[in-house]
């Protein structure tokens, strides 16, 4: 089987990184991302779970909108971002003084 060189981009750091897991595993870099494509090829698939799950960060602030929408009467509304802006640097002005 003819081989073909492949170039990818990466941080410098991950590469350096991945080479230090994957020589203490025994391989190189290369014998990695050989064994991950023989892995996609085999399946016909990425050989691990991917998934867009929101970080915490994300999950609060869902939450703190379901809240929000379930609650609308306790909460300040705006008719543009405009007004949301200058009621801001309103609220900056004045606590500055």
């Amino acid at each position: 089987m003819e081989n073909v060189n492949v170039t990818i981009r990466m941080d410098r750091n991950l590469k350096k990184q991945a080479d230090q897991v994957f020589g203490e595993l025994g391989m190189s870099f290369t014998t990695a991302v050989t064994l991950f494509t023989k892995q996609c090829v085999r399946d016909r698939k990425i050989p691990f779970e991917i998934c867009l799950e929101p970080n915490q960060e994300t999950i609060d602030a869902l939450n703190e909108l379901k809240a929000m929408m379930s609650n609308k009467e306790e909460y300040k509304r705006y008719d543009s971002f405009a007004e949301i802006v200058e009621e801001l640097e309103n609220e900056k002005k004045s606590n500055k003084i």
